[in-house]
């Protein structure tokens, strides 16, 4: 009897005067001379300095993937924010989502869940549920944007507001900070190296032992995960396949490959957000984080990775 395994996950598809001559006589020319050139001398503003730390939050850095290409926009780049948050007089609710990132103090981005590519940044939390920070504690958090590439020009301010922070008003920084990588991978060797070192090696193969129990589980079960209200399954066989169904319907399937940390999906082809098929190439793997659960079975967490469903 196959089983199955409800995982609930919502597509939400945020820087004097001079004077002291020694020269005692001045005329009256040289004195109205200099008179003029002081009141049309410019003056010159210091730039603003940033703000990366308040009572409540610290931004850690802002990254760019450079390799991202969005499919609604190519002009539009993804953006990781990292932070830390902390309390010590009051309780505080965040999640990663619901984020706001402004831009020269005109243009405003919220963030979007599921567009970065977050397992080896597993230090920092990245969810659209809302958590806990209780007075003493202190939570990272990194958050994802899609921004236009022309508002990530240097010079710009950007104004910082992470969900749930009561003075993140006061966060400004400048595109000038901003650290422009080559890929995900980049971003997080260098924002999380603990946690990127931890997830390459979770992807290291699973040993024979581990990968049969794995499939031994897997393999005649159903694991359900529900997005805009629409109940997705994942039905895998022996020896290593598996399907993605909708009321019964193959939209999409593969081959699945045990990590120590991770089903890895290798896909068919892909589909767009309308489940069409699109391209007959199978794009990277999808992984979906799995551990054992208390009674010796595999816990599978599709939602931890939904939007790998789509292309």
């Amino acid at each position: 009897m196959k089983k199955f395994f409800a995982v609930a996950a919502a597509m939400v598809i945020s820087l004097s005067m001079a004077g002291c001559g020694e020269n005692t006589t001045v005329t009256e020319e040289s004195s109205v001379a200099t008179t003029a050139a002081e009141e049309t001398e410019p003056e010159t503003e210091a730039d603003p300095e940033s703000v990366t730390k308040t009572d409540y939050v610290e931004i850690e850095g802002i990254y760019v993937d450079s390799s991202y290409v969005s499919s609604e926009n190519e002009n539009l780049k993804l953006v990781y924010v990292f932070y830390n948050t902390f309390t010590d007089n009051e309780n505080l609710k965040v999640c990663s989502d619901a984020a706001k990132l402004t831009v020269n103090d005109v243009n405003t981005y919220d963030s979007q869940q599921g567009i970065g590519k977050c397992e080896g940044m597993g230090s920092y939390y990245y969810s659209k549920y809302l958590k806990d920070v209780y007075v003493g504690d202190s939570l990272k958090i990194v958050s994802t944007f899609l921004v236009p590439e022309g508002d990530l020009e240097g010079g710009r301010t950007l104004n910082v507001a992470p969900y749930g922070i009561p003075d993140a008003d006061k966060v400004e920084m400048s595109t000038d900070d901003i650290v422009f990588c080559e890929s995900s991978d980049e971003v997080a060797s260098i924002a999380d190296p603990e946690g990127y070192a931890d997830q390459q090696e979770k992807l290291q193969p699973a040993d024979e032992e581990t990968t049969a129990k794995v499939r031994d589980t897997l393999n005649g079960n159903i694991f359900e995960m529900t997005v805009n209200n629409v109940a997705i399954e994942y039905v895998f066989s022996a020896p290593d396949n598996f399907e993605v169904q909708i009321a019964g319907t193959r939209v999409n399937g593969g081959k699945y490959v045990v990590t120590k940390g991770y089903v890895s999906c290798i896909y068919d082809g892909r589909v767009d957000i309308n489940l069409n098929k699109v391209s007959d190439d199978s794009g990277e793997p999808v992984n979906f984080p799995w551990n054992w659960a208390e009674d010796g079975s595999v816990e599978m967490h599709p939602a931890a990775n939904f939007a790998g469903l789509f292309y």
